[in-house]
């Protein structure tokens, strides 16, 4: 007589129905709280957006009410680093997540969305008469610092499937 080595053992099945109920109650929300505290190891908390904050519902809104899949946790890197790290992590993972900026409103997901509102950078190279935008910039602030830095410079966008996005300038 041969024997086969369990790989899972189902302790459920043994116990009393309450006290299935509770365990599943308890597992389901240490799944979330799992979550939470490897990404507050991975991030600062000035990055990190929970649906019971004021930004959560700005943040994740998407431009069709029924394509929001209301995240569990919202991520707004400030850093490249901090996005790295972020981003290697979840790419290991089997949790929902999407990246976010200002051109793809309808981005959602089950488990963690990145926002990328945190990355405002703009710089204008007269020399070349180019400027460089971060993602989490709308036109309009992208005009706001055109006038700032570029006084005479008209911008005109110019939709490109890679990234990042070529704005000409105009003199």
């Amino acid at each position: 007589m041969s024997y086969k080595r369990l790989q899972y053992i189902n302790l459920t099945a043994l116990l009393p129905k309450h006290i299935v109920v509770i365990y599943t109650i308890i597992m389901s929300t240490l799944d979330g709280f799992d979550l939470e505290c490897t990404i507050h190891n991975l991030l600062k908390a000035s990055e990190i957006i929970d649906p019971s904050s004021a930004q959560y519902k700005s943040e994740s809104q998407t431009w069709q009410a029924h394509r929001n899949l209301h995240p569990k946790l919202l991520a707004r890197p400030d850093s490249l680093a901090s996005l790295s790290r972020l981003v290697a992590y979840l790419a290991d993972t089997d949790l929902d997540w999407a990246v976010r900026c200002q051109g793809i409103g309808d981005a959602s997901a089950k488990d963690v969305l990145i926002s990328l509102a945190g990355f405002k950078e703009f710089s204008f190279d007269a020399e070349n008469e180019s400027i460089i935008v971060g993602g989490g910039m709308t036109w309009g602030e992208v005009e706001e610092k055109l006038q700032e830095q570029a006084p005479g410079y008209q911008g005109k966008s110019e939709f490109t499937v890679s990234l990042p996005l070529k704005l000409d300038i105009d003199h």
